[in-house]
């Protein structure tokens, strides 16, 4: 995990979700083409969608984690976690 979305995460914990969310948009055009960073990126943000309680975002975004993952033949728990 980034240290930008180890940041996301430390500000949702914090409540400052907007800021969060700011982060994890910041970090989106970096890791386009990345696919395993792509996906953990997806995790954060479900992490942070969690945390702020919207969980109908932070199961889309792990859905997305877990379709690259599917298609990039990666574990979901080994390596995007």
């Amino acid at each position: 995990m980034g240290h930008g979305q180890s940041l996301a995460i430390l500000r949702a914990g914090q409540g400052r979700f907007d800021e969060a969310r700011a982060l994890l948009d910041a970090g989106l055009d970096q890791v386009k083409t990345h696919p395993i960073d792509l996906a953990q990126l997806h995790c954060a943000r479900g992490h942070v969608e969690c945390l702020a309680g919207d969980l109908v975002r932070a199961s889309k975004a792990l859905t997305e984690a877990e379709g690259i993952a599917e298609t990039s033949e990666v574990s979901i728990t080994a390596e995007l976690i």
